[in-house]
């Protein structure tokens, strides 16, 4: 295998990760491809878009705070060459390590200016443990063990945004680092008022659970009676598909007055794909929105669209995958609201028992 010829996505899997794993840091301490900006909002015309996102290569993290960034290059690069990238990076994210790396080794650039050399240069082999890092950054923040200790409490989770807001100093991208939170006082609530908030917040969640399924019936309910108007069966009837509409007009009162249903035409057995193609060209469209407080795409808008036309097939296997994608969607928007619930109650149970006087 000759290294120059591999781009920075196999130097990066191939000898960067190999790397961080030998130096001790556990997969669930790495994040890839992590993007912290939208892009720069470029105008042309009437059309809007934005450009590419900003996307570190790598950000390591210690518990819940990000400690080192490192931006990967192609293998026949100076090992240094990504560096003012990653220092610009570094910057935004208020990370205090910096690496940069080409598969051959490190370039270290330590944003703390604690070490005897700004920058240093690794071998593959020798990049730092998270006991080290960690180290060096208690030492440049001049923490005890015992605060420590508080900044490494899970639980103060709790108050994330409100120390996001009370802690900024205006930036586009707000980090909340050690430094920001190492002063930050816990309150210590009595045994009747935990009690009191744990039953509180025990009927929020009986509410919100509520609330979403009033909201799951509502969207079920929906959909088939859009599916009834875009997709008649065969044998209904003009009368039959006259009711639908008034149920669809007159009993759904929660959906915007500005949705549009597709009717397919009689050279295509279904409107879908048509649908999910508008539904993907949303943002551009709205750019041609009339310009008032509440944007909507008219039919004169959607009349002076040019939507490409695949063969019959090619959209049914466009449709079909969307579908399997959306389903997977659901299934992890799931699986993360279940396991977010789940940390909740056991975090307010930990505070209880923590608070708890003992006898």
């Amino acid at each position: 295998m000759i290294k120059q010829n591999l781009s920075e996505d196999d130097t990066s899997a191939k000898f960067i990760t190999p790397a961080l794993y030998q130096a001790g840091w556990a997969e669930t301490a790495i994040r890839r491809q992590v993007a912290f900006t939208a892009g720069r909002i470029i105008v042309r015309g009437k059309l809007v878009t934005r450009g590419k996102a900003k996307r570190a290569d790598y950000v390591l993290y210690i518990g819940h705070f990000p400690i080192a960034l490192i931006e990967a290059k192609h293998n026949f690069k100076a090992v240094g060459d990504g560096m003012q990238q990653a220092l610009d990076y570094a910057t935004t994210l208020d990370i205090p390590f910096v690496f940069s790396s080409n598969g051959h080794g490190f370039v270290l650039h330590d944003r703390t200016g604690t070490s005897v050399q700004l920058e240093t240069t690794l071998k593959l082999d020798d990049f730092p443990s998270p006991a080290e890092l960690w180290s060096r950054y208690l030492a440049w923040k001049g923490l005890t063990p015992a605060q420590e200790q508080v900044v490494k409490q899970p639980y103060l989770t709790a108050f994330k945004e409100e120390l996001l807001v009370s802690k900024m100093i205006g930036t586009a991208n707000v980090t909340l680092t050690l430094g920001k939170i190492a002063d930050v006082p816990v309150p210590i609530l009595a045994p009747a008022v935990q009690k009191r908030v744990d039953e509180l917040m025990t009927l929020c969640d009986q509410l919100e659970a509520a609330q979403q399924k009033r909201e799951r019936r509502r969207d079920r309910l929906a959909a088939a009676s859009l599916q009834r108007l875009n997709q008649p069966a065969a044998d209904t009837t003009p009368e039959a598909q006259r009711e639908h509409a008034r149920f669809h007009l007159h009993h759904l009162p929660r959906i915007p007055d500005n949705v549009v249903g597709f009717k397919a035409s009689p050279l295509f057995d279904s409107a879908r794909y048509f649908e999910y193609f508008v539904r993907t060209a949303k943002e551009n469209l709205l750019a041609f929105a009339p310009a008032t407080a509440q944007k909507n795409i008219n039919l004169e808008i959607l009349n002076a669209v040019l939507i490409p036309i695949p063969p019959l097939a090619e959209q049914h296997r466009i449709v079909a995958k969307v579908d399997e994608l959306m389903a997977l969607c659901d299934q992890l928007e799931a699986q993360l609201s279940a396991t977010q619930t789940d940390s909740r109650r056991l975090l307010e149970a930990v505070l209880e028992a923590a608070l708890m006087p003992v006898n």
